[in-house]
C-alpha cells in the first residue's frame, strides 16, 4: 500500500497516541524504545538523535520515579521504626504493670494467708475452750 508522506505521518502519531495510552509504565516505555531501535533506520541521523534524546528523556523519568520511592520507601522506615520503639516502650510498661499487680496480689495473697492462720489458731483456741467446759 503506497501512502503520502503526510498520511505515514498522520498514521505513525496515530500508532504512537494509541499505544501511549495503554503503556503508561516507564518500563514499557523503555521496552518500547528498545524495540524501536533495534528496527532498522530509514530515515538516518535524525532518528537516532530523537531515540537517544526519548532515552535520555526515559532515564531521567526512572531516576525521579527511583528517587521518589526512595523517598517514599525512607519516610515508611521511619514510621516503622518509631511504631517499634513505640511497641517497645509500652511492652515494657506493660511488663511493669503485670509485674506490679503480681506483687500486690502476692501480697494479698500472704496477708490473707496469715489471717487465715489467725483465725485457724482462734477457733482452734475455742473448740478447745468449749471442750474444757
Amino acid at each position: 500500500m503506497n501512502m503520502a508522506p503526510e498520511e505515514k505521518l498522520k498514521h505513525k502519531k496515530a500508532a504512537r497516541s494509541n499505544s501511549s495510552k495503554h503503556d503508561h509504565s516507564p518500563a514499557k516505555k523503555m521496552k518500547l524504545s528498545v524495540r524501536d531501535s533495534k528496527q532498522p533506520n530509514t530515515s538516518g541521523g535524525s532518528d537516532n538523535l530523537a531515540q537517544i534524546q526519548q532515552l535520555k528523556d526515559q532515564i531521567v523519568e526512572l531516576k525521579s520515579t527511583i528517587m521518589q520511592r526512595d523517598h517514599t520507601i525512607m519516610e515508611k522506615d521511619k514510621t516503622i521504626g518509631a511504631l517499634k520503639t513505640e511497641l517497645l516502650f509500652k511492652d515494657k510498661e506493660h511488663s511493669q504493670s503485670l509485674q506490679a499487680i503480681n506483687k500486690r496480689n502476692e501480697t494479698q495473697v500472704n496477708a490473707l494467708k496469715e489471717q487465715i492462720r489467725d483465725l485457724t489458731k482462734q477457733l482452734d483456741q475455742s473448740y478447745q475452750k468449749a471442750r474444757l467446759r
